[in-house]
């Protein structure tokens, strides 16, 4: 595999988008195996309590719907640009919300076999799909806006001169 020349620089690009997308879904499948208690220590956590006493919100929530924004996020810029239509959001919002059910029925397994101490919650679910939903509605809006600037041509600039006088 060759990343010489302007081809070579968008192979580059995607494969460095698919290796973050990787990365993200590893850290959240550790998240969700790992032990809980080590990482109510982490400085992140004052963060997360400072927007729980603003919200009300219980952080495990926040931290799940923080996670699945991620998630969604990185499956929509891991697909191909040549994919990137009005619908890619929202198959990325179903890979994050099918990706969070897993994670919750991998809890819930390994919470019946007394291998971890995470448990399933549907609550859990609904804040997976806030997160990814959030998303996917922010990618909507991206897609928008880079069609409005792209679609702003020269020729199109030319035809507007024309037209007003």
């Amino acid at each position: 595999m060759s990343f010489t020349g302007k081809q070579g620089w968008y192979k580059a690009v995607f494969w460095c988008r698919q290796a973050l997308a990787c990365a993200v879904l590893l850290a959240v499948l550790w998240a969700s195996v790992a032990d809980s208690d080590g990482m109510r220590q982490h400085e992140l956590m004052h963060f997360l309590v400072a927007l729980h006493r603003l919200t009300g919100w219980e952080v495990d929530k926040i931290v799940h719907g923080i996670m699945y924004c991620i998630v969604c996020g990185a499956f929509w810029i891991a697909l191909p640009p040549k994919l990137w239509r009005w619908s890619s959001p929202w198959w990325a919002f179903l890979f994050a919300s099918v990706w969070g059910l897993l994670m919750e029925i991998l809890q819930g397994v390994m919470w019946q076999l007394d291998l971890g101490t995470r448990s399933f919650d549907v609550m859990d679910i609904v804040a997976n799909l806030m997160g990814a939903g959030c998303t996917a509605v922010c990618a909507m809006g991206v897609m928008h806006l880079w069609r409005r600037v792209r679609g702003n041509t020269l020729k199109e600039q030319i035809f507007l001169c024309e037209s007003d006088g």
